[in-house]
């Protein structure tokens, strides 16, 4: 018998809710038992990443406490719910068949088959470099290669890089050699972070970057 995916959201803040469905997103996006084409009933990799970025632009607009904001907030957290939990569903019937298929999609699981995956505490990333792309609204970040991580978060801030509450959410990339980030304002300067994200969750954070975005 495969594992439970756990399919919710709840319990979660949005910034964590956010980190998780990036998660699986990047995590399917990769995963070899799922690069067919999925049942039109299943909500697709493209739908979630949508809704991926609703969410986050509606937590952003959301920190104005304009209560429509807000509203529109809970609007596309409720549509993320939904779209990680059907997907979770769909993960599961694929996975009767092969239990292994659980493996590595970014869901958590209830009761997994034993694999040879590194489990120990990661590192803090080192060797975190940000250049310019060749867009002036794209930089392009790498860090060294980490044991355990499977997948990197960045997040990043404008303001001061020491107070905890300035920090953003800016996405979650599966390789560590080539991450995009995009969306910058030219003439801006920009403070980033990376950590890994394993098989027991993340891990802590890097030292800060800060590039101007041109």
């Amino acid at each position: 018998m495969p594992g439970k995916v756990n399919v919710s959201l709840n319990g979660l803040n949005d910034s964590d809710a956010l980190l998780k469905a990036s998660l699986i997103h990047s995590s399917l996006s990769i995963h070899p038992a799922f690069q067919h084409e999925w049942p039109p009933v299943v909500p697709n990799l493209a739908e979630l990443k949508q809704s991926i970025d609703h969410f986050m632009d509606a937590i952003h607009a959301a920190m104005t406490r304009d209560q429509v904001k807000i509203a529109e907030r809970h609007a596309s957290r409720t549509t993320l719910e939904s779209h990680v939990y059907y997907i979770g569903h769909y993960v599961e019937m694929v996975a009767r068949k092969d239990p292994s298929c659980l493996n590595g999609t970014g869901y958590d699981i209830g009761r997994v088959t034993t694999t040879s995956r590194y489990s120990g505490p990661l590192g803090a990333p080192t060797g975190f470099a940000v250049k310019h792309g060749a867009q002036s609204t794209k930089m392009i970040a790498r860090v060294a290669k980490l044991q355990g991580a499977s997948s990197f978060e960045v997040q990043m801030t404008i303001g001061d890089p020491t107070v905890e509450a300035n920090w953003s959410y800016l996405g979650v990339f599966a390789k560590w050699s080539y991450m995009e980030l995009v969306g910058l304002t030219p003439g801006t300067v920009y403070s980033f972070r990376v950590r890994g994200i394993g098989a027991n969750g993340p891990g802590p954070w890097s030292a800060v970057t800060t590039l101007m975005a041109i």
